[in-house]
């Protein structure tokens, strides 16, 4: 029906709302059933994504304040094991998106995304600036991790610089050739 994205957003809110409140225990419900709702939608419109990971996160926080942060990491897997892979790929970006620069889990849920992600280019490209992101705050525990999760050295696009990166973008982006010119001789 056409009302369920709304009562997903508006459970979703009104889960936050509760916790705002310090009515931690009663902003469980809603914030769960904001996830289930958003599931179902993401099951059948990937335009859902999105917010389904938005509810997951604030779905992961309602139990952290609850003292269960267990629970929060079981209903990220559970959604992740319904949803096709490329769909978890997605998940999982905008899950390590959300998290703070260099955090610990980020490399298991991005290495999962790769191996997730299959050969869709643009998600490939999101998937490692990621990996970029994360590593950049802690190089050498980044990949330690990595080795540890996956089995294999960090992937030599890893250690790209991000910097430089996005200037040989910015330069592929250029318009003409003066602008590309200019572009190249500045950096």
């Amino acid at each position: 029906p056409a009302y369920l994205p709304g009562l997903a957003m508006a459970l979703n809110n009104l889960g936050n709302r509760l916790s705002d409140l310090g009515r931690r225990d009663e902003a469980l419900p809603p914030t769960q059933e904001a996830v289930d709702l958003y599931r179902d939608l993401a099951a059948t419109n990937p335009a859902y994504l999105p917010s389904l990971a938005n509810a997951l996160k604030n779905l992961e926080v309602r139990f952290s304040e609850l003292d269960d942060s267990t629970s929060g990491a079981e209903v990220w897997r559970g959604t992740l094991s319904r949803l096709d892979p490329q769909a978890g790929a997605v998940l999982l970006v905008y899950r390590s998106r959300k998290a703070q620069d260099g955090h610990s889990e980020a490399v298991v849920w991005l290495a999962d995304a790769l191996n997730e992600a299959g050969d869709a280019p643009g998600l490939m490209i999101v998937v490692r600036d990621e990996v970029r992101r994360h590593r950049r705050v802690n190089p050498d525990g980044f990949d330690q991790a990595w080795r540890a999760h996956t089995g294999a050295a960090i992937p030599p696009w890893a250690e790209v610089d991000a910097d430089l990166l996005d200037c040989a973008r910015t330069w592929l982006a250029t318009s003409s050739f003066t602008d590309e010119h200019d572009h190249v001789a500045a950096h």
